[in-house]
């Protein structure tokens, strides 16, 4: 019995099959079964095989509990380690008093097993528990049967639930609580569970308790859940409600409408041919037809084909500033050409038309775009009345809404509106409680891969993007790519530009801020990194890095070695072909550095500087 409730825990937040139960059940059987000895009795060797890091850890987590357990007395605990550094080891040294269990939490991706089999086999009372990813499995260790066979014998193959068994589990709990339970219920939680259980914020148990939670919420607010163990029974209207589920049924009842119009033209053509004047009725359904197409709002009604399952490492983040609109909204082509991925987007709103474009750029490394920080006035989140759209409906509206429903549907489809869209207010009169909204959102985020929007707000909202980007950058999230719009009437279609090097220029104005002000030139170098255009450049700011060391460091030689140089620099007027940016800044040092790097000077003058 004991052992049956140690398997269940595993049992309920991962999917295992019924082999696997009993591989893992027998190891507990053999922990058991050490009580009597000082270390195991007979060689155990256990790998677990996993395909998600997060599946791996949770039944590591899982089991650190169970070996907690009062029947095992403390008696065993976890030694981990990682085989790049185990490879420098031996097993002895990890392994240090009785009852610890070895564990190698992650493999190498290449390289034979000879050194594992050596410490393993020199110590055969140690209990080995080997995790490796099926990719590895395959490539590694299939490789060497006496490995793979007899030195790790037992093997477990760990999933995540599907929604199937999340399902199944949720059933039976209700169930065991004697519920009584309509067959529309069963199957419509069966279908409401595989549409979000995938993307839902519980998993495992934690979803089923939260899920039964509200519904004994709801039952409460209505007859008493004691009610629905008598005579009331659970029937479809306790499925909760949820857009995805919504917009998954409307799906297919589109695709069914569209099979269903298919076949129409074959049947009225059947039916009506003896009856009505074909031209007469083919020009009536034709004007029908282009109508139609003109009073579509593609936007709204595009269905998201860049739905990617396997949600990357990172968030795909779009920073912008929100505009008001005019009383008519007019509709515009926007074109882009960028990283061998060109087309045209269709924009309604001045903001719009660039998260459509990320949505196909995005899409070719197989990505969405996750959300968009919004940075909003009180005239961008306010209704207007009377809004005529492109398709001449009058709407009250704010700008804010309707941007989001001219992009939601360009975006992540796994995720919620509010996960989608962050609206952070901006006061121009008071800006800083709007920039530390958006670095604390942004701190917020997992790995966030920042792009940015220029051309939208007012112009004293684009100051604080600025400051903002500038601010982010310290944070260590730099901006990926900057873009912006070439608004112009005389191209009806109107290009989308990238605005990544203007955005650069903060960075090398902060350069030379920070090498006058602090005698720092970091991010001046880092700024020059990926910069060749100038055969110059690299010169000065070399120079530039010398006298900076001789101020951090306080060593006199090498601050008046970067001296000469840049004296040197200077006369030469080497200047004239550095990069314009920095020739501008020339002046600047001159006249702060003076006679130090434009003529002979001495110890008075460098003490007079300092």
């Amino acid at each position: 019995m004991f052992v049956q409730n140690l398997i269940s825990d595993f049992n309920n937040q991962l999917s295992i099959s019924d082999h696997d139960l009993n591989v893992l059940s027998g190891f507990f059987h053999f922990l058991k079964n050490q009580t009597n000895t000082s270390r195991a009795s007979v060689p155990y060797g256990l790998l677990l095989q996993y395909d998600n890091e997060k599946v791996k850890e949770l039944f590591l987590e899982i089991l650190d509990k169970a070996l907690m357990a009062p029947q095992f007395s403390g008696k065993y605990r976890l030694v981990w380690i990682n085989e790049e550094d185990f490879s420098r080891k031996s097993l002895d040294q990890c392994v240090n008093r009785s009852g610890d269990i070895f564990l190698l939490r992650t493999c190498l991706s290449h390289g034979n097993p000879d050194h594992l089999i050596s410490e393993f086999e020199k110590h055969p009372e140690i209990i080995k528990i080997v995790c490796a990813s099926s990719e590895i499995v395959e490539t590694r260790f299939k490789k060497d049967e006496h490995f793979f066979y007899r030195i790790l014998p037992r093997h477990i193959l760990l999933g995540e639930l599907g929604s199937k068994e999340i399902t199944t589990q949720f059933l039976n709990v209700l169930s065991s609580r004697k519920y009584n339970i309509t067959s529309d219920f069963r199957d419509e939680i069966a279908y409401y569970i595989d549409s979000i259980y995938k993307t839902a914020d519980f998993k495992d148990s934690s979803f089923v308790e939260d899920l039964i939670r509200r519904i004994e919420l709801q039952m409460e607010e209505t007859d008493g859940a004691a009610a629905y163990k008598k005579d009331l029974a659970i029937d479809s209207t306790f499925v909760p409600y949820s857009k995805i589920v919504q917009s998954r049924k409307q799906a297919k009842i589109t695709e069914q409408t569209e099979k269903t119009a298919s076949l129409l033209p074959q049947l009225t053509a059947e039916t009506t041919s003896n009856t009505f004047n074909t031209d007469t009725d083919f020009s009536a359904n034709k004007s029908k037809t282009d109508n139609d197409i003109y009073n579509k709002n593609e936007s709204e009604t595009h269905k998201q084909t860049h739905c990617f399952d396997n949600r990357p490492a990172h968030t795909n983040v779009l920073l912008l500033a929100l505009s008001t609109f005019q009383n008519v909204i007019r509709k515009s082509t926007f074109s882009y050409d960028f990283c061998g991925c060109k087309g045209e987007v269709t924009g309604r709103y001045q903001l719009d038309p660039i998260p459509k474009m990320l949505d196909e750029l995005l899409a070719q490394n197989g990505e969405n775009l996750d959300r968009i920080i919004m940075l909003c006035t009180d005239d961008t989140t306010q209704k207007i009345a009377s809004i005529q759209t492109p398709e001449g409906e009058l709407k009250d509206i704010s700008p804010a809404e309707y941007f989001q429903n001219q992009v939601r549907n360009y975006m992540n489809p796994f995720l919620k509106n509010n996960e989608l869209f962050t609206p952070i207010n901006i006061s121009i009169d008071s800006p800083y409680e709007g920039i530390q909204k958006v670095v604390k959102t942004i701190r917020n985020i997992k790995n966030p891969h920042l792009y940015l929007d220029t051309h939208g707000g007012l112009r004293g909202i684009q100051r604080i993007l600025e400051a903002t980007i500038t601010l982010l950058k310290i944070e260590g999230v730099p901006v990926r790519e900057a873009y912006s719009v070439a608004f112009t009437d005389k191209n009806p279609v109107k290009p989308i530009i990238s605005e990544t090097e203007q955005m650069k220029i903060f960075d090398f104005v902060s350069g030379i801020n920070e090498f006058i002000t602090c005698g720092r030139a970091d991010t001046l170098t880092e700024y020059y990194k990926e910069k060749s255009k100038y055969h110059f450049q690299n010169d000065i700011v070399s120079k530039i890095t010398t006298v900076a060391n001789g101020i951090q460091w306080c060593c006199v030689p090498e601050f008046e070695r970067g001296l000469t140089s840049l004296q040197e620099y200077f006369q030469q007027h080497a200047d004239k072909n550095a990069d314009p940016y920095l020739s501008i800044y020339i002046d600047d040092i001159k006249r702060d550095y003076q006679n130090l790097v434009l003529s002979k000077y001495s110890v008075v003058d460098e003490i007079n500087w300092c």
